[in-house]
């Protein structure tokens, strides 16, 4: 009997050392990934922060009646968001948009591009009921005159007298709100 406990005990040590190293291993990837992710937010804020956004003239009300105004001048902030209507994720996170501008009684205007006008009137009036603001940009203008991330994250801005005061989607981001 005795010479089986310092095998076990050994065995125990060295698979308790592994699980230590393994959560500490785990910890530090996470903690350079937030630092990764807290980088690109400081960058992002930094490059947006009193930027006008630039708008195409060729943007086409899809769920209502009033036509774009380039020149947003308001005095409460107003979400600007941008969309691919390729991107089937990015559409479904509409759903999560409507949560949260009902939750937080904010206004919002999305400008989607891609795919065709009529499935993008489709999918917003007939399949998803989408209630806020929605305007159809056929060339993709928003996204090419504004150089916009590949982060689709950084694809929203909180504008307010016609300058973005922070960037970023509040549905997709935790520091946002």
């Amino acid at each position: 009997m005795k010479k089986y406990i310092y095998p076990l005990l050994i065995s125990s040590f060295l698979i308790g050392a592994i699980i230590i190293f393994l959560l500490k291993f785990n910890s530090s990837k996470n903690d350079t990934l937030t630092d990764e992710l807290s980088k690109i937010d400081t960058e992002m804020q930094s490059t947006w922060k009193n930027k006008q956004l630039v708008y195409p003239d060729e943007l086409v009300p899809i769920n209502t009646e009033i036509v774009f105004n380039t020149s947003i001048n308001t005095k409460e902030s107003l979400i600007i968001n941008y969309l691919d209507a390729d991107c089937s994720v990015c559409i479904d996170d509409l759903t999560l948009w409507e949560k949260y501008l009902k939750n937080n009684q904010k206004k919002a205007i999305f400008i989607i591009s891609g795919s065709e006008k009529i499935k993008v009137d489709y999918m917003i009036n007939d399949v998803l009921f989408f209630k806020h603001p929605v305007y159809y940009d056929e060339f993709d203008g928003f996204n090419q005159l504004n150089e916009l991330s590949n982060y689709k994250a950084y694809h929203s801005f909180q504008v307010q007298d016609n300058k973005v005061i922070k960037v970023g989607s509040p549905v997709l981001l935790e520091n946002f709100k």
